[in-house]
């Protein structure tokens, strides 16, 4: 599911003037002699031999009086993300027992404020107290009633049971309900582990991680 990412051959076509050991790229290759190489190059990930390569190619056909050429521009990242699965999936066992009462991991947490305490990443703009922002410079957030956080362990395992596809549905859903929720929560995939955290990079990082599988 990961796409290749093409856009570093474009930062280092931009690094390759400054380089000083530039490729030299034989002259007497013919255009589509030039293009094949840089194609075998990118399937062999040699993305600076086919960077050179395809900054010398141009085309003087069919008179040989007019030279045409183009900057190349590589396609960008793109990320694809699972489909969190709908409606939100039951909490694993193993995670729903470890609250004192089920709403304690419900999204979004209560909506009554209950005291205050120090600013978390993940706090809506609702719950800090600019007052206290303006006067101090410090961030204070408003604590909502019933709102537990927690520290969750997201594992591949605990959904087991299902196909790839639909675990890596389960598990996003998973992540974007306790990122919302504002537990800190970290993931253990086959291939990669993630300490636990909380807020927007932490689930960017989450997702892709889901993605790469």
């Amino acid at each position: 599911m990961q796409v290749k990412h093409l856009l570093l051959i474009a930062i280092l076509a931009m690094t390759a003037a400054c380089s000083s050991t530039k490729e030299v790229v034989d002259e007497n290759l013919s255009e589509v002699e030039l293009y094949q190489l840089a194609q075998k190059d990118l399937d062999n990930n040699s993305y600076t031999s086919a960077t050179a390569k395809l900054k010398a190619l141009e085309s003087r056909y069919p008179f040989g009086l007019f030279r045409a050429w183009t900057i190349w521009r590589p396609a960008g990242n793109l990320w694809v993300y699972p489909k969190p699965e709908s409606p939100m999936p039951a909490w694993p066992v193993s995670i729903a027992t470890q609250a004192d009462h089920p709403q304690q991991l419900a999204v979004g947490g209560g909506t009554e404020f209950d005291g205050v305490r120090a600013y978390r990443r993940g706090d809506t703009l609702r719950q800090v107290v600019w007052k206290k922002a303006a006067r101090t410079g410090e961030l204070i957030s408003r604590e909502t009633a019933g709102a537990v956080q927690r520290e969750l362990v997201l594992q591949w395992q605990q959904a087991q049971g299902l196909d790839t596809e639909a675990r890596l549905s389960r598990l996003a859903a998973w992540v974007v309900a306790a990122d919302a929720a504002g537990h800190r929560w970290g993931l253990a995939l086959p291939n990669a582990e993630l300490a636990p955290d909380n807020g927007a990079p932490h689930r960017h990082a989450a997702l892709r991680a889901l993605a790469s599988l």
